[in-house]
C-alpha cells in the first residue's frame, strides 16, 4: 500500500527514454514529518501539500510561471478587450500547468525525477482530452454562474465544481478520455461529496489568504506604478499557484486510497513504469 516500507520502492521505465532522468527517492522516504502515505485528514493534506511543494519548489515554480505567462503579458496592453482576450488564454496554459503538476507529483511519489519541460510535454500530449473535458466543465460552471442570478445556479455551480474536480488527474494518471475522466471524477467523489466540499473550502481559504499576502506588495506598489504593481502582484500569485495543483492531486490520491486501496505498484503501472526491477544508475538516498 502507499505507505513507508523497510526498503525503498524502486521502479524502472519499461521503454527506453532519452530523458535526462535518474532514480529518485519517493517523497514518503524523503522525510517522516507527514508520516505514512495513507488516508489523510484535512490537516495532514495541507501539511503534505506544503511538504511536496517544498521538495519540488523549483519544478513547481517553473510550471506556475508557464501557466501565468499570459497574465504577465496582459499587464502591458491598455485596451481592456485585448487584456481580457490574453487573460482568457491563461485558462488554457493554467490547465496545462495543472496537468503537468499532477504528472510531476505522481512521478515523484514512485521515485522518478522529471523536469518542467517533460511534465509540460506530457500535458501537451493530452491537450485534446484536457481541453474537451475542460470545455464541458467550464460550460457547466458558466451555466451555474448565469443561473446564479436566479439563485438556483449557486448550488449547481458548487455541485459541478466538486464532482468534477479531479478530471485532470484522471486524464494524466489513468489515461482517461474526456467523458471518461468526468465520469471517473464523479465515481471517486460519490459518497464523500461533503467531505471533498469541506476540503475544497478549506484549501480555497488558505490559497486566498496566502495569495493576498504574497500579492500585497504588488497591490500597494500598483497605487503609484500600475505596471510594476501588476507584475509584482502576478508574481506573488505564481508562488501560491502550485499549492492548488499539488493539493488537488493529493486529494485525488486520498480518494483512491480510501475507495480502492491504491498502491504504488498501481500508480507506477498507470504512468508506464514497473516495479519488477530497480532503475538504472545508483540510487542516492535523500537526507
Amino acid at each position: 500500500t502507499l505507505e513507508p516500507s523497510g526498503e525503498r520502492q524502486r521502479v524502472h521505465q519499461e521503454q527506453p527514454s532519452s530523458e535526462p532522468e535518474g532514480p529518485q527517492e519517493p517523497y514518503h522516504h524523503a522525510g517522516e514529518a507527514t508520516g505514512a502515505l495513507e488516508p489523510r485528514t484535512l490537516g495532514e493534506l495541507v501539511r503534505e501539500t506544503l511538504a511536496v511543494y517544498r521538495g519540488n519548489f523549483g519544478l513547481m515554480l517553473w510550471l506556475a510561471l508557464m501557466a501565468n505567462i499570459p497574465l504577465f503579458i496582459a499587464v502591458f496592453p491598455s485596451n481592456p478587450a485585448v487584456r481580457s482576450a490574453i487573460t482568457l488564454g491563461g485558462l488554457f496554459t493554467g490547465l496545462l500547468a495543472d496537468a503537468a503538476a499532477a504528472y510531476a507529483v505522481s512521478r515523484w511519489y514512485i521515485g522518478r525525477k522529471t523536469t518542467a519541460a517533460t511534465s509540460f510535454a506530457a500535458a501537451v500530449n493530452n491537450a485534446d482530452s484536457l481541453l474537451l473535458a475542460a470545455l464541458v466543465f467550464f460550460s457547466a460552471v458558466l451555466a451555474g454562474i448565469i443561473l446564479s442570478f436566479l439563485l438556483i445556479g449557486i448550488p449547481l455551480l458548487v455541485f459541478v465544481a466538486v464532482i468534477w474536480f479531479c478530471y485532470v488527474q484522471a486524464i494524466m494518471i489513468e489515461g482517461k478520455r474526456p467523458v471518461e475522466s468526468l465520469r471517473r471524477s464523479l465515481e471517486l467523489v460519490r459518497g464523500t461529496w461533503w467531505r471533498v466540499f469541506g476540503i475544497g473550502v478549506a484549501f480555497a481559504l488558505l490559497l486566498f489568504l496566502t495569495a493576498f499576502a504574497a500579492s500585497l506588495p504588488g497591490i500597494l506598489l500598483g497605487l503609484k506604478h500600475r505596471l510594476w504593481g501588476d507584475l509584482l502582484a502576478t508574481l506573488g500569485g505564481v508562488v501560491v499557484t502550485p499549492m492548488a495543483y499539488i493539493g488537488a492531486t493529493l486529494v485525488y490520491f486520498d480518494l483512491r486510497i480510501r475507495k480502492e486501496s491504491y498502491t504504488l505498484d498501481t500508480l507506477a503501472a498507470e504512468l508506464g513504469f514497473s516495479q519488477d526491477s530497480p532503475p538504472q544508475g545508483p540510487a542516492t538516498p535523500q537526507p
